[in-house]
């Protein structure tokens, strides 16, 4: 296995742990040639899970090709996509190939990719590959099917996409406010275009089977109307022309909607002009009876439009997605009838209710990435050396700049914020009191802090506000009045990096001599010292623009806390 001169690149994976991430890993591995530099997979799983532990085993002949896992904590691909290029970038790579854990690739990708990259130029941001997606030989094509065929013919899709790092930092990389595999690429590939780089077809492939799905998979996925709101209200009323994608069928989902709501509505109206209601009575007649009539009648006839205008629209829904599917006879029609029956009666009320939803929680939402408003730093370490179990303000020293680095902070209007693990109040070692007058002490000697959060418990109380649990990052963002994610956490463990990165805040790591190498790897920002990473956030705010696994645990350990 081989490179050639072709610019090197990375493989990042987001994935939630399915099967079928083991059979990508080994069709990347059986590459035998142009292989990457690195390959990060993102643990997109919630909660406290156990550690995601594939195998990556190229050919013998093949060169070191390292394995990173990271953690993702369930925050959806752009989130995870995000966390693994920024680990990528830091191996020096020019190129970052993104994969779905739930493709394969034919002998001779890598060696597609490498020509699609050394054919783009220096204006080209990406490369998309080729998807071909395999349908059942004896049988028409299920709903199911046919939506995962439709990867064959979508643009900009990130089951296998290759971005330029330098495209990515300047955009900011995906918007983490799409919270699943939908509309997060076209969204990508929109900024990207209006950053003045362009995009470019390459002529490499993968194979995307059809996974299993259950009979109310077509259901679940109109939540992605939430996501077409937010594109809306980010690229304006043409986004679709703009991102080349199919127009839907939205407008019919609302006419049946209001078909619906209109027999629902008449039902009512006939059951109060029965027994005489408000209705009734409103209505001007010489005969109470009359009026209740009148009511009745109107009631009915709105009951009865809404009625068949539902049914027909629902029929002519159904018939429009069996269309193409199995025939009578054919292996599975009975149950794929059965599906398309009920989920063309729920899809459009699930349709609309998303799409309220999300015009309703991106009503005010800016451009990505969100501006940076807060800065908070770990003490022990980071911000005064470590003295471990400390309970003593005669003992606290300022590390070296961070006096000039808090300073630099508050000059540029931001707030400053103190997160600390103090395991010894748990422990029985320090009382309460004896942390807050250290706290002071710190506070003081680096001209103030905004809000002080500390995690009083022992390690093994599993508490949510331990690092690397993101409780300390939640309480001092709320207490800041400030998103999460317009946070950047500054540490020097691995637990600041993941409490981070689990809030959804940004990070940076300031590795000292407790620092594991590792945990170096799997930092998404490393910065020199303290004074650096202020300057990166900083940065950060004022661009506004834009296998190894990570062992969290031992790190307050090593950290006396």
């Amino acid at each position: 296995m081989t490179r050639s001169a072709a610019p090197a690149y990375a493989v990042v994976i987001p994935s939630v742990g399915r099967p079928s991430l083991q059979r990508l890993l080994d069709t990347l591995a059986a590459q035998d040639e142009n292989t990457p530099t690195a390959v990060v997979v993102v643990d997109d799983r919630r909660g406290d899970v156990a550690a995601l532990t594939p195998v990556f085993a190229p050919t013998a002949s093949a060169g070191p090709v390292p394995l990173t896992v990271v953690r993702g904590y369930g925050r959806g691909p752009a989130a995870a996509r995000n966390r693994g290029w920024r680990v990528a970038a830091r191996t020096g790579v020019t190129w970052i190939a993104f994969l779905d854990d739930d493709v394969e690739l034919p002998a001779g990708w890598a060696n597609g990719l490498a020509a699609d990259l050394a054919s783009c130029g220096p204006g080209d941001a990406a490369t998309q590959g080729r998807i071909h997606v395999p349908l059942p030989a004896d049988r028409r094509p299920t709903d199911w099917e046919r939506n995962t065929a439709a990867l064959m013919d979508a643009d900009w899709a990130t089951a296998d996409m290759a971005y330029r790092v330098a495209a990515l930092e300047q955009v900011g990389g995906f918007d983490e406010r799409f919270p699943r595999a939908f509309r997060e690429d076209a969204d990508l590939a929109l900024r990207v275009r209006d950053a003045g780089w362009t995009l470019r077809r390459g002529q490499r492939s993968i194979v995307h089977p059809v996974r299993p799905a259950d009979a109310w998979v077509s259901h679940r996925v109109q939540a992605g109307n939430a996501d077409d709101a937010l594109m809306r209200r980010l690229h304006g009323p043409d986004w679709r022309a703009r991102a080349e994608a199919p127009a839907g069928g939205f407008r019919r989902h609302v006419a049946t909607v209001v078909a619906a709501a209109t027999g629902v509505l008449g039902a009512a109206i006939a059951l109060d002009g029965l027994v005489g209601g408000a209705i009734a009575r409103s209505v001007p007649a010489a005969d109470p009876t009359a009026g209740q009539a009148v009511v009745r009648r109107a009631g009915l006839a709105a009951l009865a439009a809404g009625t068949l205008a539902w049914g027909g629209l629902t029929a002519r829904f159904l018939r429009l997605r069996m269309g193409p599917g199995p025939r009578p006879g054919d292996p599975g029609y009975r149950d794929e009838l059965t599906r398309m029956a009920v989920t063309s009666a729920t899809i459009p009320v699930a349709a609309v209710a998303h799409h309220v939803r999300g015009v309703v929680a991106h009503r005010r939402t800016g451009p990505w990435p969100r501006p940076v408003r807060a800065v908070l730093v770990d003490r022990d370490g980071t911000l005064v050396r470590d003295v471990p179990y400390n309970g003593d303000p005669t003992k606290v020293e300022p590390m070296p700049g961070a006096v000039e680095a808090a300073r630099r902070v508050r000059a540029a209007g931001l707030p400053v914020g103190l997160v600390s693990n103090q395991s010894g109040i748990g422990r029985g070692l320090l009382t309460r009191d004896q942390v807050d007058a250290v706290n002071a002490r710190v506070a003081e000697l680096v001209g103030g802090l905004d809000t002080v959060r500390v995690c009083p418990h022992a390690p093994e109380a599993g508490c949510a506000c331990r690092k690397p649990r993101p409780g300390l990052i939640l309480a001092a963002a709320a207490d800041l009045s400030v998103d999460p994610a317009e946070c950047v956490v500054i540490g020097d463990i691995g637990a600041d990096v993941e409490a981070a990165q689990a809030a959804g805040a940004r990070a940076v790591l300031v590795p000292t001599d407790v620092t594991l190498p590792t945990e170096i790897d799997a930092a998404p920002a490393v910065a020199r010292d303290l004074l650096d990473a202020v300057t990166q956030a900083l940065g950060a705010a004022e661009a506004t623009v834009g296998t190894r696994t990570v062992d969290t645990a031992p790190a307050g350990e090593r950290a006396g806390v």
